[in-house]
This record gives structure tokens, sequence and C-alpha cells, in this order.
């Protein structure tokens, strides 16, 4: 159980259990919460949030996901390998499944591997009924949204200061730093893709 939390920081007691029953351990869920009790185990606190500012015209409950594929969301995060160079990766998401459809890790992501991306999990996956994103100058290019406007589905641009429209792939963001950059090093980008498809297929599984 220690080497468990000591893998995944970000887990509690309830997501350790399932992890020891994968591993083929018959315990009782009570029985890891003792132990994780008497042990004075506990999840690392977040840092604290930003206040909310800001409004946005595309919200959460008016352009709510109604079903499997009918929303999805995507964003950028920033990291860096252990040399110091720059690492994008670009997350796409299902809004109703929370499902990662897509994790891309690049030196730079252009609007047209953007285009790449989505376009390649939309040959699987099928068009969804809106793609919401932030409104940063990376995703807003002119490129995404004549593509995205040609083919069907609708754009839901967040407004400046209302990031908690994107909640979804914020938290997403979260859980990957916290339980992957919190106990790996990216040494090339080579290590970095592997390691995050392999996080991304375990999150799921």
């Amino acid at each position: 159980m220690c080497e468990l939390a000591a893998k995944h920081p970000r887990c509690g007691y309830r997501r350790i259990h399932k992890l020891l029953l994968r591993s083929g351990w018959r315990v009782n869920h009570k029985r890891v919460q003792r132990l994780w009790c008497r042990e004075g185990m506990r999840v690392a606190k977040r840092g604290r949030r930003q206040a909310r500012i800001g409004d946005s015209g595309n919200p959460c409950t008016r352009r709510r996901a109604e079903a499997k594929g009918h929303v999805w969301t995507y964003d950028f995060l920033s990291e860096r390998t252990e040399d110091g160079h720059r690492l994008k990766i670009l997350a796409v998401l299902d809004k109703s499944t929370r499902e990662c459809l897509c994790l891309l890790v690049a030196r730079s992501i252009t609007a047209e591997d953007v285009v790449g991306i989505l376009a390649a999990v939309m040959v699987g996956r099928g068009l969804p009924g809106h793609i919401r994103s932030d409104s940063g100058p990376e995703i807003v290019a002119t490129a995404i949204r004549d593509w995205l406007q040609g083919i069907g589905p609708g754009t839901l641009f967040i407004d400046p200061g209302a990031l908690w429209e994107s909640a979804c792939v914020k938290s997403f963001h979260s859980r990957l730093r916290d339980e992957l950059r919190g106990s790996e090093l990216f040494t090339s980008l080579v290590e970095a893709r592997y390691l995050v498809e392999h996080w991304r297929v375990e999150y799921h599984t």
C-alpha cells in the first residue's frame, strides 16, 4: 500500500484499494482505510485556486454535454525535459465520459498539428456536436476555426478569466502533473511520449 501511495501521490485510500485488488490482493476497503489512517497517510494538498473572475458566453450549464461524444474539450499543458527544453502536451477529452481521447506530446504544436490530431480522433470516434476550448492564440488560429466550421462541429470558445468553464481538462492536467510528473523525469521527447501514453492507458484501465 505504501509503494502504491508513493507511486500515485494524488490517490486516496479508495483508489489505492482498487489498485490493490487489481494487483491480486484480496482485501476489504475498510481494512485499507484503517491502515491508511493508522499510517497517517494523506493526499498532498493542492495549491490555492484563483478566484473566479470574468464571465463566459458558453458556460457549462448552458452547453452541458448531453451524451458521449456530444462535447469535446481540449487544451495545452506546458512542461520541460530534464535538459530545460520545452514540451507541449495537447489533451483532447470527452466532456461526458471524461475519457482522454488523445494526448499529443511535442516540442511545439501548431494549428496544423491540432487539426491533424482532431481529424485522426474523429475518424475513430465520429464528429462531436461541439468542441469547447480556450481562447488562446494557439487554439483560435484561423486554420482551426475554418476547418471546424467546414466539417460541422460547433466551436465554444471560453472567455478570458472564465477558466472554470474548461474545468474538465484543467482537472485532467492537474491529475497528470500530480501522478506522473511527481514521480517521473522526462529526459527526452521520446521518453516523455512513452511515459505520457503509458499513464493515459493506466488512467483509463
